[in-house]
């Protein structure tokens, strides 16, 4: 899916293949969970960042997930939409 979406649109998918779950958990975990009050989440692709934020975030932490490409924007909303802290944008930060 990734390469389908880089060859239609190359401008707005940053990569050609998701980010390893290690990667993911590699990245946030450097964050303060336990006072972030709002984390934004700028291109989160099929939500492989998305996950590991949403398994460690407390529930009244408000999550933006801005995402250019509306396939994934798509995927994105049916996976995390139904969550009460979780906004998902098909929008340009």
């Amino acid at each position: 899916m990734f390469i389908l979406e880089y060859i239609k649109n190359p401008r707005s998918v940053g990569a050609i293949a998701p980010s390893s779950k290690y990667l993911a958990e590699k990245m946030i975990s450097d964050i303060n969970f336990k006072e972030a009050k709002c984390i934004i989440e700028y291109g989160p692709g099929t939500g492989i960042f998305t996950e590991k934020l949403l398994s460690r975030v407390k529930e009244d932490t408000i999550v933006i997930l801005i995402e250019i490409n509306k396939e994934f924007y798509n995927i994105l909303k049916e996976k995390y939409g139904y969550k009460n802290n979780v906004i998902v944008l098909n929008e340009s930060a």
